[in-house]
């Protein structure tokens, strides 16, 4: 899930909109607002394009993009798998 509150914030404190970021992704503004309230994912090739416009640190990325659920959902798949084996 993307930390959306961060995302946000990082859009408009590059002076941006919604609408702005959704025409430099090259899509409708919906699909971005999907994106960013968890509707639909962002893709790779999205998440580098963001990161490029608004300057992200490695830090950034994982911190908005990868939040605290997607760690925890990778961990209990991977312990599913163990038992399995």
């Amino acid at each position: 899930m993307v930390n959306n509150q961060e995302l946000k914030a990082v859009i408009t404190l590059f002076g941006d909109r919604q609408s702005d970021l959704a025409a430099v992704l090259h899509m409708a503004p919906t699909t971005l607002s999907n994106k960013i309230n968890g509707k639909a994912f962002f893709s790779t090739k999205d998440i580098e394009t963001i990161a490029e416009r608004y300057d992200l640190s490695p830090t950034d990325i994982p911190r908005i993009f990868f939040t605290q659920q997607v760690a925890y959902k990778a961990t209990e798949k991977r312990k599913k798998r163990q038992k399995s084996d």
